[in-house]
């Protein structure tokens, strides 16, 4: 990623790009798909995503809308809890009915923030952030990608900014790490 920002170097940027979309697409392919339907092990009846999913009162119902129908149809919950908990892989069956709340944070510099928190059933609770552009240009919201992935490190053991997850280009989402508190921001 560090090399994508050197915009004179034209050649190392298109190459830098290359491997890190094979890098993705090796990813996700081996994080696997998104099942929409699993079964509760306890009552033995069929459920889906529309039965895991509880929205705050009061969300914008065209964000939501988005963010439901990225969560049913990709793996970003699979992914973001895979990266941000090293390494647990948490599919819809391991989720219960009711489980994923979805909460509007704030709305500012042209992006609503979302925080998601995932109940499982053997594997705890988990915290993810969902950034929703509104109206940011591509260039703009790949360039803060670029400058999120280069700043997510700790020092000291502080963070300075959330790690950035995975970017849904069809749904213009992405994922960080819930941090409590204040960061750099």
């Amino acid at each position: 990623m560090y090399y994508k920002l050197f915009k004179d170097w034209k050649e190392l940027v298109e190459h830098a790009d290359k491997v890190r979309l094979d890098m993705l697409q090796g990813f996700r392919k081996w994080i696997g798909t998104n099942p929409s339907i699993a079964v509760d092990v306890e009552t033995g009846e069929e459920y889906r995503w529309s039965d895991v999913i509880i929205l705050e009162e009061g969300i914008d119902k065209q964000d939501s809308d988005k963010i439901i129908k990225a969560i049913c149809g990709t793996s970003l919950i699979r992914e973001a809890i895979f990266l941000f908990s090293e390494g647990t892989l948490v599919g819809l069956n391991n989720i219960l009915p009711g489980g994923l709340w979805i909460s509007h944070l704030g709305t500012q510099h042209e992006k609503s923030v979302y925080r998601i928190t995932i109940q499982t059933r053997y594997q705890g609770a988990f915290d993810i952030v969902i950034n929703l552009n509104k109206s940011l240009p591509a260039e703009s919201v790949k360039e803060e990608i670029g400058w999120l992935v280069l700043a997510g490190s700790n020092i000291a053991g502080e963070k300075l900014v959330e790690d950035f997850g995975g970017y849904w280009e069809d749904y213009d989402l992405w994922t960080e790490e819930f941090v409590p508190g204040e960061t750099v921001a």
